[in-house]
């Protein structure tokens, strides 16, 4: 991170020396966009839990559970959901309260006692006014809250690289949906990518129209790395974007 904008590959995956050059070439506009895109950024997870027992007696006079205790008996269910209430008009205070200092937020799981867990993306640069915002969290109820942070860190809730292999006989079977003899120039395949995905019919499966999209993805990147003197025929590898609660196929982009 000291060098400059990482980004983060999921636990696994392995390429060689010589799959690491094809994979910088048939990835290379998307990586390039990606590091345009968090150049300079951080992400910070904070997790914000509350003291459970002493909820009650902080929040009673607030307006969840103020109506609840003025009238002397307790529903429990009706408690569970105010309390339920409460937590999120804490949320929302805390939103409230980063928000001016963070460029995203990645929501993560809530358990039981949890009132706040999110990565949040940010430039590294205003990390110092992160500090004041989860200052201003605190005091929200300092005796009460309790304010975990871990980071900075590699931005791997909003950008994880996903690699795909591509084989041989993926491209030769890309080249005959297109038609192609060979690579071609990029006008030609724009062309036949467009009249591949026409005679599918407006009422095609959308899941074959995928296919016909991927298909195109491995023609551009097979492309690329014959113009960088590689054999596409030896294979590579395609990144896929996953950020948190998604996947993306990052080459759609590059063959719109």
């Amino acid at each position: 991170m000291d060098l400059g904008t990482l980004l983060p590959v999921r636990q696994g995956s392995a390429v060689t020396s010589e799959g690491a050059t094809a994979f910088l070439a048939a990835n290379h506009p998307d990586l390039t966009y990606l590091v345009n895109r968090f150049a300079g950024q951080v992400q910070v997870q904070i997790t914000v839990s509350w003291a459970q027992d002493r909820v009650l007696s902080r929040f009673s006079q607030g307006l969840e559970l103020a109506p609840i205790f003025a009238r002397g008996s307790v529903d429990p269910l009706e408690l569970g959901r105010a309390i339920q209430r409460l937590a999120l008009r804490l949320s929302a205070e805390i939103d409230a309260k980063l928000a001016p200092v963070i460029t995203d937020c990645a929501m993560l799981p809530i358990t039981e006692g949890i009132v706040w867990n999110g990565a949040a993306l940010l430039a590294h640069h205003a990390l110092p006014s992160l500090d004041s915002a989860v200052e201003e969290v605190d005091a929200i109820w300092p005796e009460g809250l309790s304010i975990r942070q871990i980071g900075p860190a590699p931005i791997s809730s909003f950008a994880t690289l996903e690699v795909e292999a591509v084989t041989s006989r993926q491209i030769d079977r890309a080249l005959d949906r297109y038609a192609l003899q060979g690579l071609g120039a990029r006008a030609e395949r724009s062309m036949m990518r467009r009249q591949a995905l026409m005679a599918l019919g407006p009422n095609a499966d959308s899941s074959l129209r995928e296919v016909v999209r991927s298909e195109g993805i491995i023609v551009e990147a097979s492309a690329r790395l014959a113009e960088a003197g590689l054999n596409p025929a030896a294979g590579f590898a395609l990144c896929n974007l996953w950020s948190e609660g998604r996947t993306t196929p990052l080459q759609n982009r590059a063959v719109a």
